[in-house]
């Protein structure tokens, strides 16, 4: 393209730019840098005044709709929520912690990002929705998680598991996710945020919604 061009950086490093930001977008970072927290302030840092930045991330908590899906992700460890709370006790022990969604919206606001929004959407896991948006979402993502684990499989050795151990949870989770009795939410968060123009007052507009409500699921 005539108006881009790639560059291909450390980003935890410096960075060295011509000129700054119009808009810095980043998604599914979360295991990918030693201090995110320290990301948004390099964000705001390197954006032109009036630019933005918007982070789109998954929680570590996912939302089971009626009670075999929350006995599921509750007791069994090879289940959907299982495999995230296997990614953040590794992950711990690597020195990262990966459950950002809750804190993204505050590490704006301490950056200095004002007109700072928070956005919940809760995608479905599988095709159980009935309606036909969700179905494909659900399917969709389902094909993503079933291919994902593998890219995680660092965190699951730091957690403390062999390699056999590693493979039988990994086969034991893909069948998990293909229950047909489950009906789960995936939430999404995605917050964005504005630098401000100099000498503008620090007016923080903040608001949390939700896509699609869980407890009015459509089965």
């Amino acid at each position: 393209m005539a108006n881009s061009r790639y560059v291909v950086e450390d980003s935890e490093e410096e960075w060295n730019h011509e000129l700054p930001f119009d808009y810095i977008h980043l998604r599914l970072m979360f295991s990918c840098f030693s201090s995110y927290k320290s990301m948004v302030k390099k964000a705001f840092e390197h954006l032109r005044p009036g630019g933005w930045v918007e982070y789109q991330e998954f929680s570590l908590e996912v939302l089971g709709v009626d009670e075999y899906s929350q006995a599921a992700l509750r007791d069994d460890p090879t289940a959907y929520q299982g495999w995230m709370n296997l990614m953040r006790e590794g992950s711990l022990k690597l020195g990262r912690d990966i459950d950002v969604t809750p804190k993204l919206k505050d590490w704006l606001t301490e950056a200095g990002f004002v007109d700072v929004v928070e956005k919940r959407i809760l995608v479905p896991i599988s095709a159980w929705s009935s309606d036909p948006l969700e179905q494909e979402l659900g399917r969709l993502h389902q094909e993503n998680l079933y291919n994902a684990v593998e890219a995680v499989i660092k965190m699951f050795y730091a957690a403390g598991m062999t390699q056999e151990e590693v493979q039988k949870y990994i086969a034991d989770y893909r069948n998990n996710l293909y229950d047909p009795r489950l009906k789960i939410y995936h939430p999404w968060v995605v917050v964005y945020g504005r630098k401000p123009y100099p000498g503008e007052g620090g007016n923080v507009q903040s608001e949390t919604e939700c896509g699609t409500e869980a407890n009015g699921a459509k089965d």
